[in-house]
């Protein structure tokens, strides 16, 4: 495990918030502190954790000088996040989250790549792991910046918040991760960052991705993600068309303003019927990620009419296989049309 001390500001910060992470925090911290590139500083930030996860930072601030460690009361992963790019002495931010592993090249990796094409921000591809290590399946992202964009506005897949590596005064200068978005603040980002900046994705496998059911995006079905991202969707529609000073979720526009804004995206969504497909593809997923249907692959779509079983189920499935998040955009024109 290297340790060396840095007499001038390090290129890359690596960014941790973690709060009760102590199952996986040590796995994670060793990925980190193993990488094959080495000037960087590692800035963990501890949200208040009640178990182990502080000690278990000590023993490595012992052993390595690159570790930056700050205790402080809970005050959420996106706040904390804020906190982390104000104290980062790197060019670039590199994410890393407490219960998932950076392969050992991550950083040289992305660092070439956005050395050599220009880019503001990249992720890298990754898989998913189970809560013993065990490969689940490959995080299947698209790699050209055209893809990503494409894919962000469809609420597509694309590079976990784990793998992504970014220019700092880029994402400062458009204001860092938004406070009013509790989760799918990355994807937020990502958004508003593709306005203007270029966007692409290493080929190579940066990181592994443990999929377990405490994850954040996993709470309530993980309905209050997926609403947030559409908050951020039609966010963005009204950003490109009226310009940021009348973006609902802007800072400059009050909490009252974003949070009218959000319960009117969060009606529209039920309107939609989205919610109940929400809950019903979360367990869906949940079953067909068995061993049984990995194997038997036409079990999966056997089982589709038990989960979406009403018309209209079945359209809203068939909608977003082939188009995405395709009620964004309406509401986005509704909410200007009341304005």
């Amino acid at each position: 495990m290297k340790s060396t001390l840095y007499k001038n500001s390090p290129k890359i910060t690596v960014l941790m918030s973690v709060f009760n992470g102590e199952r996986w925090l040590e796995e994670c911290i060793i990925s980190i502190l193993n990488q094959t590139y080495g000037d960087f500083e590692f800035i963990i930030i501890d949200d208040g954790s009640v178990d182990q996860t502080t000690s278990i930072i000590k023993k490595f601030l012992i052993i390595d000088h690159r570790i930056k460690f700050f205790r402080q009361e809970n005050i959420g992963l996106t706040k904390t996040l804020n906190k982390g790019l104000k104290l980062a002495k790197g060019q670039w931010i590199a994410r890393i989250d407490a219960d998932d592993i950076a392969t050992n090249t991550r950083l040289e990796d992305q660092y070439k790549l956005v050395k050599k094409n220009g880019y503001d921000l990249v992720g890298a591809r990754a898989k998913l792991i189970d809560t013993l290590g065990n490969e689940i399946s490959e995080i299947v992202c698209p790699l050209s910046g055209e893809s990503i964009k494409k894919n962000l506005y469809r609420q597509g897949i694309i590079f976990p918040h784990s793998t992504a590596f970014f220019r700092l005064s880029t994402v400062i200068k458009i204001g860092g991760y938004r406070e009013t978005l509790e989760k799918s603040q990355d994807y937020d980002l990502w958004l508003r960052m593709s306005i203007k900046s270029k966007i692409g994705c290493s080929e190579y496998l940066g990181g592994y991705i443990r999929n377990h059911k405490k994850r954040i995006s996993y709470n309530d079905f993980g309905i209050e993600q997926r609403l947030l991202a559409h908050c951020a969707l039609v966010s963005y529609y009204i950003r490109s068309k009226l310009g940021p000073l009348n973006d609902p979720l802007e800072p400059n526009r009050g909490d009252m303003v974003s949070r009218k804004f959000k319960e009117y995206v969060y009606n529209q969504i039920e309107l939609s019927n989205l919610n109940l497909f929400y809950r019903k593809l979360y367990f869906y997923k949940l079953n067909v990620n068995n061993k049984i249907f990995k194997r038997i692959r036409i079990f999966r779509y056997l089982i589709i009419p038990i989960f979406f079983n009403t018309p209209n189920l079945i359209y809203i499935l068939i909608n977003w296989i082939k188009k995405g998040d395709y009620v964004s955009e309406g509401i986005a024109v509704k909410w200007m049309n009341t304005k």
